[in-house]
């Protein structure tokens, strides 16, 4: 009788642990930043500085795309990229003069802003400043 119930015991414990495995529906997948966002950019290269507006989309798939709006000269450029699940981005930033590679890692703030640096190179693969993000969703 008492194998009887110890193989009873196994068996209801078995299930329970099984019931934990599920499909992996309940995980979160991705990023977690897609969506659009609005706010400012600064580039810092030595004593050079930029400072604008600039507009993203980060997609469900991790897509990133946006334009940049150069506060004094009122140029446009580019941003094109990736962001991973980690929330590792790497990016093309066309400035109205110059086109540099940027890599840094996204995050979301406690006050729901998209911020991160990302680190520059130029076309030589030579440290070029950085790129610096504040924005919020639209």
């Amino acid at each position: 009788m008492r194998l009887r119930y110890a193989g009873v015991i196994v068996a209801a414990l078995f299930c329970v642990a099984l019931a934990g495995c599920g499909s992996g529906s309940n995980v979160t997948a991705g990023s977690g930043l897609h969506g659009s966002y609005s706010g400012t950019y600064l580039m810092v290269e030595g004593a050079a500085n930029e400072a604008g507006t600039l507009n993203l989309t980060i997609g469900s798939d991790g897509s990133l795309a946006g334009t940049l709006v150069d506060g004094v000269s009122g140029l446009t450029g580019t941003i094109a990229g990736t962001v991973l699940d980690n929330r590792q981005c790497t990016a093309t930033i066309v400035y109205p003069t110059r086109t540099v590679t940027a890599s840094g890692t996204l995050a979301m703030s406690d006050t729901d802003r998209l911020v991160g640096v990302l680190n520059q190179r130029d076309g030589t693969g030579a440290g070029a400043g950085s790129f610096s993000i504040d924005c919020v969703p639209n």
